[in-house]
Parts: C-alpha cells; sequence; structure tokens
C-alpha cells in the first residue's frame, strides 16, 4: 500500500477502427469519434470483469459487482457502513483479484484505512491493532501483509486539495487500473477541501463520470448528506426529498445506506433511467474486524425456495423428463415413482399449490437414488440434480445432514 502513483502509462490499443483504451484521452475533453451501435452490442456480448463490492448480497443486485465506466455513488447515512465498503471493495480488489486500485481519502487518514484492510483481510482485532496491543502471531501477519502482491497495487493518497481533475492525472500513470475509491464527497462546504459544497460535489461526480468513462474503471465514490449543525452552509443543505437530489448529481448508479434499530443496516441501489433495482440489500457491520459481512442465509422453507420463475423451469423439466419414466415406472425405484407420480398428477390436476411435492423430491434425490441407464434415464436424472441443486443453494440440508450437524 502506497501513497504514490508510480508506473507508465499503457500502450494505446484498438482494432476495426475503434477509438484505443488508452492512453485515455485528456482529462474533460469530449470524445470526437462516434461509437458504432455494432461495437456497443460487441462489448456487451464481452463485457468487461466486474469489481466485487465484497459482499454477495450487493454484487448480486448490482448485477455482478462494480462495472468499468460507472460511476457508483454511495450515500451514507448514520451508521449505513460507506467507508467500510469502499474499504471492502478496494481490499477485495487488490488482495484477492490482485488488481490495481487508486484510494483518495479524506475522512479516515491512510494509516486508517490501511489498518482497516489489514484487520479485515486477516480477521484480526481492528482496535487491538491500531493500539499496537496484538498477539505476537497476530503481529507478524500483519508485517507480513506488506509483502503481499496486492499490497503493492494499492495506491492511497491523501489531500483536502485533490480534486477530481488530479485523480484522472494519477490514473493515467497507473496501468491496468480496476478501481477508483474516493472517500468521500461532502455536501456541507468545508473550508479548503476540494470537493465540498453542493456545487463542488456536483462537478465531482461530472468530473468521476468522466474519468470512469475515459479510463474504463469503476469509481466508487461515497458521499456524505450534509449537517447544518456541523457548519453547512444554508444553501448547501439536503432538501427534504434526500433521494431527488441524489438523482441530481446524475450517478450512473446511487446506493443509499442506512441503518436503524430493527432492521440494521441494508442499502437501496437506484440506477439512472431504470429506479430502483435493489431494496433493502441486507448485510452486518463488523466492527471488530472493521468490515461488512453478508448476513447468513435464513432457514430453508421450501415455500420460499421453490418461489419464483427459476424454480418453475426446473419444476417444468422435472415433470417432463418423469412422464416417459413413469411409463415404465417398475423400472424405477419406488420412492422415486411414488413422489414423481404425486408431482405429476398435482401438475395434470391443475394450477394448485406443489412445493410440498418439490420438498419431497428433494429428500429422495438428496439419497442419489440409482435410476435407469438410459436416455430418458438420465434425463431424468439431470432434472432431480438441478431440483436439489437449486434447494442445496437455498440452504437444504438432508435429513442426514442435519443429524450430522446437530451432532456437532
Amino acid at each position: 500500500m502506497t501513497a504514490s502513483a508510480p508506473g507508465s502509462a499503457p500502450e494505446a490499443s484498438g482494432e476495426h477502427g475503434t477509438p484505443a483504451a488508452g492512453p485515455p484521452q485528456p482529462h474533460g475533453s469530449v470524445p470526437r469519434r462516434p461509437v458504432r451501435f455494432a461495437q456497443g452490442v460487441k462489448q456487451a456480448d464481452a463485457p468487461p470483469e466486474r469489481v466485487s463490492t465484497g459482499l454477495r448480497s450487493m454484487d448480486a443486485a448490482l448485477g455482478g459487482g462494480l462495472e468499468p465506466g460507472r460511476l457508483y455513488l454511495v450515500a451514507d447515512g448514520p451508521d449505513g457502513g460507506a467507508s467500510l465498503l469502499a474499504a471492502g471493495a478496494a481490499r477485495v480488489t487488490a488482495f484477492e483479484q490482485q488488481r490495481t486500485v487508486l484510494y483518495r481519502v479524506s475522512g479516515p487518514s491512510p494509516a486508517d484505512l490501511a489498518a482497516r484492510i489489514t484487520a479485515a483481510h486477516l480477521n484480526l482485532d481492528y482496535q487491538a491493532l491500531r493500539a499496537g496491543a496484538l498477539t505476537a502471531q497476530g503481529l507478524a501477519a500483519a508485517a507480513d501483509l506488506g509483502g503481499h502482491p496486492g499490497a503493492a497495487l494499492l495506491h492511497i493518497v491523501d489531500g483536502c486539495g485533490l480534486d477530481a481533475a488530479a485523480l484522472a492525472d494519477l490514473a493515467q500513470d497507473l496501468p491496468g487500473l480496476a478501481l477508483v475509491v474516493v472517500d468521500r464527497l461532502r455536501m456541507a462546504r468545508k473550508p479548503g477541501a476540494a470537493m465540498s459544497g453542493l456545487e463542488a460535489v456536483a462537478a465531482a461526480v461530472r468530473e468521476l463520470t468522466q474519468l470512469a468513462r475515459s479510463h474504463r474503471v469503476a469509481v466508487l465514490a461515497v458521499v456524505d448528506t450534509a449537517d447544518p449543525a456541523a457548519g453547512a452552509d444554508a444553501d448547501d443543505a439536503f432538501a427534504p426529498d434526500e433521494g431527488e437530489l441524489l438523482a441530481s448529481l446524475g450517478a450512473d448508479v446511487t446506493m443509499v445506506m442506512r441503518g436503524n434499530y430493527l432492521l440494521g443496516p441494508f442499502a437501496d441501489i437506484v440506477e439512472r433511467d431504470l429506479g430502483t433495482v435493489g431494496s433493502e440489500v441486507r448485510f452486518r457491520i463488523d466492527p471488530t474486524h472493521a468490515r461488512l459481512r453478508d448476513l447468513p442465509p435464513p432457514p430453508y422453507h421450501h415455500a420460499w425456495a421453490f418461489a419464483g420463475r427459476p424454480a418453475g423451469e426446473i419444476t417444468a423439466e422435472l415433470v417432463a423428463a418423469s412422464r416417459p419414466c413413469l411409463e415404465r415406472r417398475d423400472e424405477l425405484p419406488k420412492d422415486v415413482a411414488h413422489v414423481l407420480l404425486r408431482l405429476v398428477d398435482r401438475v395434470d390436476a391443475g394450477p394448485d399449490e406443489v412445493s410440498v411435492d418439490q420438498d419431497a423430491i428433494v429428500t429422495v434425490a438428496a439419497g442419489r437414488p440409482a435410476l435407469p441407464d438410459t436416455e430418458d434415464g438420465r434425463r431424468l436424472q439431470a432434472a432431480m440434480d438441478a431440483l436439489l441443486g437449486h434447494a442445496v443453494a437455498r440452504g437444504f440440508r438432508a435429513p442426514a445432514q442435519e443429524r450430522n450437524l446437530s451432532a456437532r
């Protein structure tokens, strides 16, 4: 982890007459060459690798993580955890994906950020790390992290006067840059601080969007809500409708992170022009290790496990695969024939609830029954495996597994 941005700009490349990916155009310039529609379709067919936020739930709501070329604005409410999300995305990108990150801090210090990333990555106690009170083993592990390949890929810059244009200049000197983090923009004007105050934040959003486009990099920017009691000018304070103000900034995606006593922390994700794409995406804050974590999956229940279109499509294939095998049901194990016959009869009777039958089939399928080694039998095996896999992904455990777990 370094405070400088060494390296040389990558060589320009491009094919079939399309604009080269690098070096990027001067910051703030408008591309003069149009992009053909066919090239846009080609890019959509082979999208670039996304950057993980470090949360499976958040990545899923974002369609697979942070997409290069887009600006993600994270609006932070009280106890929302936006800085921890930013640090988590940087940690995963540099230390797990081993891709380059540029991280601009103006809230936590570089030492704070390094300690958070170290604690999160090594599951160390953050406060003990900051106080120098770790065990000898923990201190050795923290020291060794400085030699990790990811440490050389995480570039931390600090300074109140460092604005979006300066970040764009630094980005040109970092080949293979995958993520730019800005923590944080401040809606309340702070004397001497770049990217603070409503007008400056709006300008920064425009410039960071251009940075994302020209460098084909994901940009994650944390923005504070204004606090007049903390010295914000009246004209800088948030309007009553916070969502409207955030939408007016024009970020590609806005993630509003909140928390309350009953529900805990969650995020609402809004994509420009499309509206809400993720509602109340939940996670938990792990203050001991200075990170955000996914919630454990809820206990398995067939009613929600088999709700929705994917389960319906799997069930429809299972019914279709069952019919030819049921014509020769004497070749099937008795328990398999019994549950499949019940399922097919229920489906043929009308649009009644079939989840109970699905659940029974999952239980039978978990026992790996021997099915006929024929084309029809193999199709039935694949259909039963698909149903079992769907249930396992939603927390199903076979009775034997449940007994083994309870005995531990």
